[in-house]
């Protein structure tokens, strides 16, 4: 075990909003399942991400 100590912190709370984590984006090779609740959360999370003015969370590297 051991001792966290920290010296300072960063107000992250505005920086966190402009970020949108959506369970409907995965990587290739992997499928969402067929549940209900969680196809309509996609759709939640999107228009959250909208409103919000947000970025997909992670941001997707470029392509090429």
């Amino acid at each position: 075990m051991g001792t966290l100590r920290l010296w300072a912190h960063a107000d992250r709370q505005s920086e966190a909003e402009k970020l949108s984590f959506n369970p409907g984006r995965l990587v290739k090779g992997i499928a969402m399942s067929d549940d209900p609740t969680l196809r309509a959360r996609v759709d939640v999370y999107n228009t959250s991400q909208r409103l919000r003015g947000a970025e997909n969370c992670p941001v997707a590297p470029p392509a090429g």
